[in-house]
């Protein structure tokens, strides 16, 4: 299971690498991301490679098997709602994407989004897979730790604060 955790130097919670310990991922890459195209450029590189990942952004803490359950799953496309209002979006936050999805959407990330190269990643994702390849959605929903609760400032406290970037392999 190969896990990406995109995280903007400074930005990244306490409460996401400590979450992680609980997942056996094969490999955990820990991939800053700076500037407007650092996300961007991030995702084409995956992309480029064509294999399977799961990605846990830097303010996203899954529970326990959420990571498992999304590697097991037969679907190219799946994630982790953690929306406030209970209605599912394919956000980034805890999602899989699999080969055969990326083999059926090459070059999704060349060119130049619409709104700029830091805004709405996701629903870009969402709009160049879509029709007929919209993401299965997993339950119960992940911790984002800017809309949910805890706040991130009680899980950092909980966990301590991550201090010089994420864990070395």
């Amino acid at each position: 299971m190969r896990v990406v955790v995109p995280y903007t130097p400074g930005m990244l919670s306490a409460a996401v690498p400590y979450a992680l310990r609980a997942h056996p991922a094969d490999v955990v890459e820990w991939r800053p991301t700076e500037g407007e195209r650092g996300y961007w450029d991030l995702m084409r590189g995956l992309w480029r490679e064509g294999r399977s990942f799961v990605v846990v952004e830097q303010d996203v803490v899954p529970w326990p098997g959420a990571v498992e359950a999304l590697w097991a799953c037969p679907s190219d496309w799946c994630c982790h709602d953690y929306s406030d209002e209970g209605v599912p979006s394919p956000m980034l936050g805890c999602t899989k994407i699999g080969a055969g999805l990326i083999a059926r959407n090459p070059g999704i990330w060349d060119g130049r989004p619409r709104g700029g190269f830091s805004a709405g990643i996701d629903m870009h994702l969402w709009e160049r897979c879509s029709p007929g390849a919209d993401p299965h959605f997993h339950h119960p929903p992940v911790t984002h730790l800017r809309c949910g609760f805890p706040p991130r400032h009680h899980l950092d406290r909980i966990v301590g604060p991550l201090r010089g970037g994420p864990p070395s392999p």
